[in-house]
């Protein structure tokens, strides 16, 4: 048997730790992608909890137990993001869960857009486009309306009365600022 001098051992040593580097540097690069990908997921599950809260608003008795089945099922999904998030070396299928919420998310949709009419959901997605694009900032009434109007095509009078019937519903919360 050949005996190992200490210039291999050290040779071999310094190998081990350049991969061992590559390793970490790998590892971290997964984690930093992992933890973007499982926010992605969790932005998901707000979208599914809030447009079931609006669907929840507009059904009738008899779609009341599959929302709340999906809606389980969202909940289930976040408190395993929550336990992997945890403990990142369980095995869990990231796509699948996105597949799932989305498919979630298009029903709570779908449940949306067949119960109201195809008016108010544009306009209320309008506003939603809109909302999020204002970053917060507060608008004046009339310009809102005023966008509304020139993005969905309908008259600035159907897109007042949208607004006040989907406030009143509790779909949409317009606060409104007076000054004179």
């Amino acid at each position: 048997m050949e005996s190992i001098s200490a210039k291999d051992v050290e040779k071999f040593l310094r190998e081990l730790e350049g991969y061992l580097e590559d390793l970490r540097v790998k590892n971290s690069f997964y984690k930093r992608i992992c933890s973007k990908r499982i926010d992605e997921l969790y932005d998901l599950c707000s979208l599914a909890v809030k447009l079931y809260g609006q669907a929840r608003l507009i059904v009738g008795m008899d779609q009341i137990a599959i929302l709340e089945e999906k809606i389980g099922e969202v909940r289930k999904i976040k408190r395993m993001l929550d336990e992997y998030m945890k403990d990142m070396s369980s095995k869990l299928d990231l796509r699948e869960i996105r597949s799932r919420l989305m498919e979630i998310i298009g029903y709570f949709r779908e449940v949306f857009t067949k119960t109201m009419d195809r008016e108010k959901s544009e306009i209320l997605s309008t506003i939603s486009m809109i909302s999020k694009a204002s970053e917060g900032k507060l608008l004046r009434l009339d310009e809102l309306i005023e966008q509304v109007s020139r993005r969905t095509g309908y008259s600035r009078e159907k897109v007042l009365e949208t607004i006040y019937f989907l406030n009143k519903r509790n779909l949409l919360d317009i606060r409104i600022r007076i000054h004179y």
